[in-house]
């Protein structure tokens, strides 16, 4: 498999747990993922049609992706290209509106899982996020137990911005 064909590999790999989650601009990552294999662009990494990439450099990649995105957002793909997954489920407790409960559980998989993970909340609305495990999570901050975080959310942007948000947030922390 020469470089193009593994940079387009590992980026549909990436899209394929990132996409339900959050968006991630293809291009970026084909970069990123590119500087990761040893080349400085994509356009290097297709001109070389000869070479069998070598090593993934993780830090090369991590390092890429902050230039192009943001540091927070270069820790999230970095933890998705360690094995980790999540899935979030988002379910109404009430009537839907602007104004809805949703109970949100996030599960994730990984490779090594600490037993307890601290992750910000989403800091755009963190009053919005309420803990729902007992285990004394404030409005600033939650913990990932045994792969699992479990709480509420207040409000008609859950499905976008909230998912969105607190995937990254929980990607991050396990980066």
């Amino acid at each position: 498999m020469n470089a193009k064909e593994l940079v387009q590999e590992k980026t549909t790999e990436v899209l394929t747990i990132t996409s339900p989650l959050f968006k991630t601009p293809r291009s970026h990552l084909m970069e990123a993922l590119s500087r990761g294999f040893g080349y400085n662009t994509f356009a290097a990494a297709c001109a070389d049609t000869d070479t069998i990439p070598g090593l993934f450099d993780a830090d090369a990649f991590h390092s890429r992706y902050s230039v192009l995105e943001s540091e927070r957002q270069a820790c999230t793909l970095s933890a998705v290209l360690k094995g980790y997954t999540m899935d979030l489920e988002f379910t109404v407790m009430g009537a839907p509106g602007p104004n809805a409960l949703y109970r949100v559980v996030a599960a994730v998989k990984g490779p090594v899982l600490p037993a307890v993970v601290q992750f910000y909340l989403p800091s755009k609305i963190p009053s919005r996020f309420v803990n729902d495990t007992g285990f004394g999570d404030s409005v600033e901050w939650g913990h990932l137990r045994h792969g699992t975080w479990e709480g509420r959310f207040y409000g008609a942007d859950t499905q976008n911005w909230g998912r969105a948000s607190l995937a990254r947030s929980i990607f991050a922390a396990l980066y």
